[in-house]
């Protein structure tokens, strides 16, 4: 996905001084590392920046400051290294109790730039605190002024990553200066700071003016009556009556260039038949393969060709036809126009929708660019990118259609130049705080330069219009961007042009936002919020550090909760919510009132649970008043809410005295903490649990009373808290579940939303520790580890069924105990009724309007059901809601109470095996067990499909009554691949509902005849090598570091080494895990790493690998097959270098000996002191320290497999075999002699033998 940008507008959109770009000015790398202070799309403007640290006057730096700073050997790049920790020589330590408090530097940007904002890193231990900050600027270098100052909050720490913490300082208006002087202060009473990195952000001085628009000559109106021009027949592909005009259209690929079709097989193909290069032109897309163009099997490429109508066509659309499959696609669609064949436009670009898959199969898909305007051109140039997540392109068919230019049109009217496409953006609010730009929709023109952000109060369709102001520049990498701070109620029109090479395309296609305000509510997810505090909140919290932090927001941004509330406002950590569509509210206080008004918060909080606070209701509206006066002299636009108390009798008397003192007209909004209890206060259902959200009811009535007594019945309401802790030692509900807290919650939300709440803040998203015995501790959808808990899934399917609806009314037939309710969503005009019984579980008859019903659990799982010709259908519902969703409202017929259930009523389904091997002297079948747990004879239809669901094989199985039996499907045909990949399916009806069940296995298909093949593997788009003789298989990747996937017994069909098939094609990704893979071990980046492409050399009876590192080393693997189970490993290192290289060569396999790491069953014999040692293998153990061995060799056993591995190798060549007991696999890690080292030109060989043997 390519990156976003973010822009703080505030003065910046409503002032007169625009910046028009935030850019990272300072040039923080360090060469060979990666960055963790930066995001890889991070939008840079190249400055050659330097740093000097100031060494006199009264903000001198201390001595050691300066010496650590100008690290590396005194480059002064250690705070411009793009790291943050913690790596020590990243970052400037101040001396121990300095003389002065102070660290000061200056970074010198080589010319003047339109500054922004400023940020530093800082290290917070118990020893180590960063103070006030203050950042001054100059043109000179001599005479700075103060741009902007601030401060590092208290209680930070970084104590458990070592990762510098930043403070973010932005420039409060547009600032033009070369040089950038940074002052930070040790916090008082810390003995130490250290610094880890600092940077500043701006754009190109001047930039901010009025753009160089290209001139567009307005190019009359024409009909057109469109016809075909690129000289397809019909065929399959073309209506047969389809207007066309005979232009002797013909199509040459493009060889040359970043675009250059490179993909042989494409070329190949492509230009069939014989040469003419008429197959994307012969009007058929599919279903027969010489038809077609079919790109390389893996690897990324293009496909670019030209169309040359020879002559002068008016362009309205084109159109390709490819093949969709989940190992086949495109990525991006280009169309550029040229009229002499040398100078081409770009006038459109598409992304592949997504999801698009064959509708029939082998028959290529259409996607269409249309253009905007019609463009003048002969040449047509087709740049198709192949989809990286896919293994192949293959495209069926290609056409354009157009007319032909007006008798006496001005063709450099229609120039394609002229006739370039609008950007469109949309946007997508983030509340009332924020507004998300996006134009990735624009797709990927190559020809763009940068994109520009426009800004007005009304709507404009160009650039050059009154009233339209730049606000941002972005390079074109960056294709969305958040705006803010937002007014309520106020509208904005925004509009992105793209640069390109000879200027800016001025005409827009703008997207209009009127800000809502902090609480409006159109749709339930409009409604939902939650309390969720970086840095803590609760108390006894226990502190969490910055990445887990950051995880955290990732995982809320997955759920439907896009608001939070939260004690602060820091700016750093607002932008990090509003980047992922969240807002926020916080509490009153000059801090945040500063920072909320900056960044668009427009609801705060007066205080929290005063009742609990020892103050009086009388008193608290005083004080709320006094916090209404200040807050809305600081952020006019904002909201107030209070009083922020509880349910209980004693909390109500706290409001009824809070209003008798006249603070109704001091508040905006009323709060109201939505906690129920077990206390005679609280009124529930028949048969319902304490703590049942339908108690809300009788209370929220009650609340009401008061506000109406004090005539204030039309105020707006929320909940800052509601929630339910899954402790049970004193919870205040009573007994408590993560499944019940999960349904009282959903439940909650729904009523809450049908009595009117406008925000209800769930309390709280994450766990704040792991005391089983503390209620504060486990209110969260997470736990303290991060994991999600049932209320985090039932969240998200809620957000997903009711989120873009609105409610209507009460489900039809619902009681005291069976509640519904029946929501529409206005988009599809769907209705979905939401039912639950929070007592027990009931069977119920609903009826509805005839067709069919998809029932959705709280948790998400689905089914669809048929109804009776009347509408009527069954299904279950209990304390967890379940979802209807229907082409009209359901209403309840009758109910009956569901009996004790079975423990299992469930039909099992259990193949043979999850990997099917067939091939030589193999049955090709698929075998599964299925067994009937239920009292029913059941009929159960078993069938073998792709992952796509496409049926294979099917047969009916009756089972009895505690019935076991054995199916078997026929393997089906293969498809091209030694690896594929189906799905066992299950379907029957139950006696409540209807059941399905299905699971995934693999085929994998051995090699016909010995030899040295290469071969495709489902998941995994590179080739495999394949080596094979009448023992023994061999798969080998050479493109991931030469690692063996597989070594195949032919005579048992086993695997003997871990491979994971659903995750191979991300092996790579993966660290320490799967398979055989080894790497050379160098230090300073000199080794080879055990990913690294090897190139291949093929052998007789094997593959010969090498890879080098240039100037450093070289790896030649030669893997051959010996015969009777050998496997030959012969591995050799060259020096490259210059110098002695310190180096060696590591190998990790995981064995599964047999086919299966059986623990405490698998023998290892190891040759100690002379004699042999047996251990038994346990797994997960982990590190297994063992003496030295006497010889060069050991066993792996497996007893009940009858089999055996052993290995022999020198011990002059190889150290002791490292002993790791694995998880399900048993490992004997292998490296080169200790204290290798390779003088200049010199080598290392080390040879490995497997044999593996049947035992009787």
């Amino acid at each position: 996905m390519r990156p976003s940008a973010y822009l703080t507008a505030g003065a910046l959109l409503f002032g007169t001084a625009l910046g028009a770009a935030d850019f990272l000015l300072t040039d923080n790398e360090r060469p060979g590392w990666g960055s963790n202070t930066f995001p890889a799309g991070e939008p840079r403007l190249k400055t050659g920046a330097t740093l000097s640290v100031v060494t006199d006057g009264a903000f001198a730096s201390s001595p050691e400051f300066a010496k650590t700073a100008a690290r590396p050997d005194g480059t002064f790049r250690a705070l411009l290294d793009g790291r943050r920790g913690p790596e020590g020589d990243c970052q400037g330590f101040g001396s121990w109790q300095p003389k002065t408090r102070f660290e000061s530097f200056v970074i010198d940007l080589k010319k003047p730039y339109g500054l922004t904002r400023a940020t530093v890193w800082a290290q917070f231990n118990k020893t180590q605190k960063s103070g006030d900050v203050e950042i001054l600027v100059s043109s000179d270098g001599k005479t700075f002024v103060p741009a902007a100052s601030g401060a590092f909050a208290d209680g930070l720490s970084s104590e458990a990553d070592k990762l510098g913490i930043p403070l973010e300082l932005p420039f409060s208006e547009p600032v033009t200066a070369q040089y950038v002087q940074f002052r930070v202060k040790v916090r008082d009473g810390s003995p130490q700071q250290v610094i880890s990195e600092v940077a500043v952000w701006g754009n190109e001085a001047g930039s901010a003016q009025a753009a160089e628009a290209i001139a567009v000559p307005v190019a009359p109106d024409v009909k057109i009556s469109e016809k075909r021009l690129s000289g397809n027949p019909a065929g399959n592909t073309f209506p047969a009556g389809e207007a066309a005009l005979a232009t002797g259209a013909t199509l040459s690929w493009v060889t040359d260039g970043p675009y250059a079709t490179k993909s042989e097989e494409m070329l190949k193909t492509g230009s069939r038949p014989d040469g003419t290069c008429r197959v994307l032109l012969d009007g058929r897309r599919g279903t027969d393969g010489n038809c077609q163009a079919f790109g390389n099997w893996g690897g990324q490429y293009y496909a670019t060709f030209t169309l040359d109508l020879k002559d002068t066509y008016l362009i309205t659309r084109a159109a390709i036809w490819s093949q969709q499959t989940k190992t086949q696609g495109f990525e991006t669609f280009e169309l550029l126009l040229s009229a002499d064949g040398a100078k081409f436009v770009s006038v459109g670009s598409i992304n592949c929708p997504e999801g698009l898959l064959n509708q029939a199969e082998k028959l290529g898909e259409p996607v269409e660019l249309k253009l905007e305007k019609p463009a003048a051109a002969r040449y047509v140039r087709f740049r198709i990118k192949k989809h990286p997540a896919r293994m192949q392109m293959i495209l069926s068919e290609v056409a354009v259609w157009g007319d032909r230019l007006p008798q006496g049109a001005d063709r450099t009217a229609y120039l394609p130049e002229n006739q370039r496409p609008e950007v469109a953006v949309t946007g997508s609010g983030i509340g009332s705080s924020a507004l998300t730009l996006d134009w990735s929709g624009f797709g990927s023109a190559s020809q763009v330069k940068s994109y520009r952000v426009y800004r007005s109060q009304k709507p404009f369709s160009k650039i050059t219009e009154e009233g339209v102001e730049r606000i941002g520049e972005y390079p074109a990498a960056t294709v969305r961007t958040v705006v803010c701070p937002l007014t309520p109620g106020e509208t904005g029109s925004y509009g992105v042009t793209a640069v390109y090479d000879d200027g800016e395309y001025p005409v827009v296609k703008p997207f209009t936002w009127t800000a809502p305000g902090p609480i409006d509510v159109k749709t339930f997810g409009d409604m939902l919020a939650i309390n969720h505090f970086w840095g803590g909140g609760g108390a006894r919290h226990a502190k969490r550090t910055r990445e887990w932090e950051t995880v955290a927001l990732d995982l809320l941004a997955e759920t439907p909760f896009k608001t939070i509330r939260w004690w602060e406002s820091y700016p750093e950590i607002l932008k990090m919510l509003y980047e992922r569509g969240i807002a926020a509210t916080t509490f009153s206080g000059k801090r945040n009132y500063a920072n909320g008004g900056r960044m668009g918060v427009h609801l705060y909080g007066a205080g929290n649970e005063p009742h609990l606070h020892g103050i009086r209701g009388a008193d608290y509206a005083k004080r709320v008043a006094d916090i209404n006066r200040e807050l809305k002299a600081d952020v006019p636009h904002a909201l107030l809410y209070a009083p922020t108390v509880c349910l209980d009798g004693r909390s109500l008397d706290f409001l009824e005295k809070f209003y008798a003192a006249g603070a109704k007209e001091h508040f905006d909004v009323l709060d109201i903490h939505n906690y129920l209890g077990n206390t005679a206060d609280f009124v529930y259902p028949p048969g319902y649990p304490s703590g049942s959200p339908e108690g809300l009811f009788e209370r929220i009535a009650k609340v009401r009373e008061i506000m109406a007594k004090y005539g204030d019945a039309g105020k707006p309401m929320i909940t800052t808290e509601f929630g339910y802790t899954d402790c049970n030692v004193a919870n205040p509900v009573g007994e408590m579940t993560p499944e019940r807290k999960a349904a009282f919650l959903v439940r909650g939300l729904i009523i809450q939303h049908v009595l009117g709440f406008r925000r209800v803040f769930v309390y709280s998203f994450w766990d704040e520790g792991e005391d089983p015995n503390y209620t504060e501790h486990s209110f969260g959808m997470l736990d303290y580890k991060g994991q999600k808990k049932p209320a985090y899934y039932a969240s998200q399917v809620l957000g997903r069924e009711l989120g873009k609806c609105v409610y209507d009314f009460p489900m039809k037939g619902s009681d005291e105990v069976n509640y519904g309710y029946v929501y529409r969503n206005p988009e599809t005009d769907r209705f979905i009724t939401v039912v639950w019984n929070g007592a027990s579980e009931m069977a119920g008859t609903f009826r509805t309007r005839p067709g069919t019903v998809t029932v959705v659990s709280m948790t998400g799982e689905k089914k669809e059901i048929r109804t009776a010709p009347d509408g009527s259908f069954r299904t279950v519902f209990g304390p967890a809601p379940v979802y209807l969703e229907s082409a009209a409202p359901a209403e309840l017929v009758k109910t009956v109470a569901v009996e004790e259930k079975t423990a299992s009523d469930r039909v099992g389904l259990k193949p043979d095996s999850p990997v099917v091997v067939t091939g030589p002297g193999r049955k090709s079948e698929i075998g599964a067990t299925l067994t009937n747990p239920t009292a029913e004879t059941l009929e159960v239809h078993l069938s073998l499909e792709t992952p796509e669901g496409k049926a294979l094989a099917a047969k009916t199985v009756k089972l009895a009554p505690g019935q076991s039996e054995r199916a078997v499907l026929a393997v089906p045909a293969p498809a091209g691949l030694i690896l594929d990949r189906y799905e066992l399916a299950i379907n029957y009806e139950g006696k409540y509902e209807s059941r399905s069940d299905k699971t995934t296995l693999f085929v994998r298909r051995l090699a016909e005849k010995p030899g040295v093949t290469t071969g495709k593997m489902y998941g995994y788009q590179n080739d495999v090598y394949v080596l094979s003789d009448d023992t023994l298989e061999v798969t080998v990747d050479p493109q991931r570091g030469g690692r063996i996937l597989e070594i195949f017994d032919r005579r048992t069909g086993a695997n003997q080494i871990t491979v994971p098939y659903d995750r191979l094609g991300g092996l790579h990704n993966i660290a320490f895990y799967y398979c055989i893979w080894d790497e050379v071990r160098a230090p300073n980046g000199s080794g080879i790493g055990r990913n690294t492409p090897y190139k291949v050399r093929l052998l007789p009876d094997g593959i010969e690998m090498s890879a080098e590192n240039p100037g450093n080393l070289a790896a030649v693997k030669t893997l051959t097959l010996k015969g009777n189970g050998v496997l030959d490993l012969k591995v050799r290192l060259d020096s490259r270098s210059s110098r002695e290289l310190a180096c060696s060569w590591y190998m990790h396999p995981e064995y599964t000996v047999g086919g299966e790491a059986v623990s405490h069953s698998d023998l290892l014999t190891l040759p100690i002191g002379g004699k042999e040692l047996e251990i038994p293998y346990w797994t997960g153990l982990g590190d297994r320290t063992t003496p030295e061995f006497s010889d060069g060799y050991w066993l792996l056993t497996s007893p009940s497999k009858h089999y055996r591995i052993r290995q022999d190798f020198s011990l002059d060549e190889f150290r002791k075999p490292r002993l790791w007991f694995g998880i399900g696999c048993c490992n004997f890690e292998m490296e080169s002699s200790r204290d290798l080292k390779l003088a200049p030109g010199q080598s290392w060989t080390g040879n490995l033998k497997w044999t593996f043997s049947t035992l009787k």
